[in-house]
């Protein structure tokens, strides 16, 4: 049985050179376009995620321009710094005597059963011979427990005084008050 798809060799053999040289071109360029292939798409591929990633990272950089250019300028926030430096400069003298005493008076506070609110620091002052440093106290409390916590206040080892002392509730008091501790200066030996 002869089928039309068999290839006839004799004809091959016996063709022109240049068909010859033509089939031969085209059976070793098969392979060669098909290796390139092969190659060529992945290249493709990661130009493409290449491309990719630079439209993120440009649309990345826009961002971040947009948002320095909101920030402020460097002269007001400078301004700002020196503001809140300002203000936080009484705690740069917060030494181990206040640090002791606002211990003494949360102790105080707590053993007495009251509750603290708000605690301030106050500017202290120093006088010939001592210093005094002075908070502000705003405690919440029962008519009981503000009167233990007068008792421990008392029974200090510590001078500690309590002045401008406001009341406002009827069983439950919030308690607004200035507490100064006394201390005497120590002359540098």
């Amino acid at each position: 049985m002869v089928n039309d798809l068999d290839i006839d060799w004799r004809r091959i053999v016996t063709a022109p050179r240049w068909l010859r040289h033509a089939l031969a071109m085209l059976i070793s360029a098969i392979p060669a376009v098909v290796c390139g292939y092969w190659v060529m798409l992945p290249a493709v591929d990661t130009g493409e995620l290449l491309h990719q990633k630079l439209a993120v990272e440009k649309q990345f950089y826009q961002t971040y321009q947009q948002q320095r250019m909101a920030l402020p300028e460097s002269e007001r926030v400078s301004n700002q710094l020196r503001q809140l430096e300002a203000e936080l400069h009484q705690y740069h003298n917060f030494n181990a005597v206040t640090a002791e005493f606002v211990r003494y008076v949360t102790d105080f506070i707590y053993l007495s059963g009251c509750q603290l609110l708000d605690i301030k620091r106050l500017l202290a002052v120093k006088e010939e011979g001592f210093t005094v440093f002075r908070w502000q106290l705003k405690i919440q409390a029962g008519y009981f427990q503000f009167i233990d916590f007068i008792h421990l206040v008392n029974d200090s080892v510590q001078i500690i005084t309590i002045n401008e002392l406001t009341m406002e509730g009827s069983s439950l008091l919030t308690l607004n008050m200035t507490v100064s501790l006394y201390q005497l200066n120590r002359e540098p030996s």
